[in-house]
């Protein structure tokens, strides 16, 4: 009785982070889903005014690790930034993107390259980064991912100064 339960246990700690991934990626397709630019915005217990303004035209606020801002133009989602940590862009983002907008976005790769400080014993790792745009109905959308940005230490040892970031960005095109 006592292995199963250590079995269980084991497991579970196991699916521990990425149960946690999933909770974010699944913050990540609310947010998207309730808040989109160029739509009528209707309150959200997660958002809250900020700034000492009289009419409530910035809000911010998060739904787990998510961070959300987002800004009002006459009620309308004139501007909108969704961040989140270690969500992956290509497998688990971009499908809900297209679904949302279409798969006629452009696409932008690149690679940072990877960087040498020897006065300060390190190296800057190279990182990968990603960025899709959408136009569609008055609105651009893009996408941008990076890796964690990585040092590297002489003596071996590495740091993750700033994780996996992926943003979806948001604003109303004016018309030409």
């Amino acid at each position: 009785m006592i292995v199963l339960r250590s079995l269980l246990l084991l497991a579970t700690l196991l699916l521990l982070p990425h149960l946690s991934w999933g909770e974010a990626l699944d913050d990540f397709r609310r947010a998207l889903s309730e808040l989109q630019v160029g739509k009528r915005f209707t309150p959200r217990d997660y958002l809250h005014c900020t700034g000492g303004e009289e009419a409530c035209n910035r809000m911010e606020g998060g739904l787990g690790t998510v961070q959300i801002e987002i800004e009002l133009l006459e009620g309308i989602i004139s501007n909108l930034l969704i961040v989140a940590e270690e969500v992956k862009i290509d497998q688990e983002l971009l499908p809900i993107l297209q679904g949302l907008y279409g798969t006629g976005e452009k696409k932008l790769e690149g690679i940072r390259e990877e960087r040498n400080r020897p006065e300060l014993a390190l190296t800057i790792a190279a990182d990968r980064y990603a960025s899709y745009e959408w136009r569609r109905k008055g609105a651009r959308i893009i996408l941008f991912c990076q890796d964690p940005f990585r040092v590297i230490h002489d003596d071996g040892r590495e740091e993750v100064t700033e994780p996996m970031k992926t943003y979806v960005s948001g604003d109303l095109v004016p018309p030409r």
